[in-house]
């Protein structure tokens, strides 16, 4: 029988604990939003002029009241849908001609 991974006693030891492997890149990695402006109708924008830049490594928070679209805009850096306008950036390569 296989042994089974011992499991943390809690949560903040499983937050503490060490990765098994080095995850920062030493390139400075980066993910930019321009300016970016998402409409899921033509008539209606629903995210307009958005900018944040992250460097590897760099932890940002999203936050704001129910709707604000937390994660629609998570949604748009992971390519479940595209800009109308300005570009999302990751690794200086737009999303789009990413696949």
């Amino acid at each position: 029988m296989e042994k089974q991974p011992k499991l943390p006693k809690n949560i903040f030891e499983l937050l503490n604990k060490k990765p098994l492997t080095d995850n920062e890149s030493k390139t400075g990695d980066e993910i930019v939003c321009e300016h970016f402006n998402y409409s899921n109708r033509s008539e209606s924008i629903i995210i307009k002029n958005f900018k944040v830049h992250i460097k590897s490594g760099q932890k940002k928070a999203l936050v704001g009241t129910s709707g604000c679209r937390r994660a629609t805009t998570i949604q748009l850096a992971e390519h479940f849908y595209d800009v109308n306008a300005g570009r999302l950036l990751i690794d200086s390569k737009d999303i789009r001609s990413l696949n």
